[in-house]
């Protein structure tokens, strides 16, 4: 069928558009075309992540969706610790400033 044709040709690291013909000759006469720099996994690998037709790793299919992995998870959580700790500093410098002047209401106004 079709679709086992285009397992075969994602095992190959081939392209998997096209006819049940054309596929066929990709999978019997491979050009370099049909290559297009894909590099075929290890034949005991095991991934279910598809870009562009073609089989890759959890951390090639999580850049091309934009998560970028760990580096940028962890570029995320820094920037949100960054955030936390700035609203952090705001909050205890209005906190010092309302002691300021519960002190100066309390006490009287010194002029």
């Amino acid at each position: 069928t079709v679709a086992q044709l285009k397992d075969r040709c994602r095992a190959r690291g081939l392209k998997v558009g096209g006819t049940k013909a054309e596929l066929l000759a990709r999978l019997s006469n491979p050009s370099a075309e049909d290559r297009a720099g894909y590099r075929p996994l290890k034949a005991n690998a095991r991934t279910q992540y598809f870009v562009d037709g073609r089989r890759v790793s959890k951390s090639q299919f999580d850049r091309s969706q934009g998560y970028g992995g760990f580096a940028a998870a962890m570029s995320q959580h820094r920037a949100a610790e960054a955030q936390h700790r700035a609203a952090e500093a705001q909050h205890r410098a209005l906190m010092a400033q309302s002691r300021q002047m519960e002190r100066m209401f309390r006490g009287g106004f010194p002029w």
